[in-house]
């Protein structure tokens, strides 16, 4: 059974009329930034290194949805409900030799290694309207492409350029409690350098009629999101659902 949930609408149109109304270039990318971060459902599709995950949004109910084709168990789903975390194994291809079943929801363990890499990968997401105000405050130069289209949705094209140095200062200090720590992993003076000399200054943008990012192009990942969506969420008995055998 599937719970459907209504997308978030912004029926007084704050978010376009501060898109509209900027005058420049850059004016109008810092709101889009803004207006994107806004969004109470999205679903975004992000392609990098040869695959791509499908995330989708529901910031209102605090639930995360996640689509991985290539995790190290095959395809999986990740469901973050609040504090909570369920797996599904979407494609087992020797079921009968496997300590998971396909399209069974498990409960995962907090305490287990493998969920702390995927709280802070929810952490990361949840912190979006943190990460996109960072984008608008140190994107210092913008410039208008013209017109195009992304998925049947018209809109307007635009190259940014971020204060990379500035921006990776930024980022660590927002999200200082939820990086990696102990033995074998970078100080954080390693982290800003490896940062600073991965992260493009460049920021391609496919931006729509209301503002919002329906495109971008950033730090080697292509991400197109989806607004004015019904968030589909699983619907399964949660209280007794079995532990991931997963360590």
């Amino acid at each position: 059974m599937l719970q459907r949930r209504r997308r978030h609408v912004d029926r007084h149109g704050c978010g376009r009329r501060l898109y509209t109304s900027a005058e420049t270039a850059l004016d109008k990318v810092r709101a889009a930034f803004e207006i994107t971060a806004g969004q109470e459902v999205q679903r975004g599709e992000i392609a990098a290194q040869g695959t791509t995950i499908t995330t989708t949004i529901d910031t209102a109910h605090d639930i995360i949805l996640g689509q991985v084709p290539n995790s190290p168990r095959g395809p999986i789903q990740v469901l973050f409900e609040g504090d909570d975390l369920f797996m599904q194994f979407t494609d087992v291809p020797d079921a009968g030799a496997s300590s998971v079943e396909p399209d069974v929801w498990y409960r995962v363990d907090v305490a287990s290694d493998e969920t702390g890499q995927m709280f802070l990968i929810r952490d990361l997401v949840r912190d979006r309207q943190q990460g996109s105000a960072l984008l608008a405050e140190f994107t210092i130069d913008a410039e208008e492409k013209g017109t195009d289209s992304v998925d049947a949705v018209d809109v307007t094209r635009f190259s940014a350029t971020l204060d990379v140095a500035a921006y990776a200062d930024a980022l660590l200090a927002t999200f200082s409690d939820s990086l990696p720590t102990g033995p074998g992993t970078p100080s954080a003076e390693e982290m800003r350098r490896i940062m600073i000399e991965q992260t493009p200054p460049s920021i391609e943008l496919w931006i729509d009629d209301k503002g919002r990012i329906v495109r971008e192009v950033f730090a080697g990942n292509d991400t197109t999101t989806s607004y004015d969506i019904d968030f589909v969420v699983p619907e399964f008995d949660r209280a007794n659902a079995p532990l991931a055998p997963i360590a």
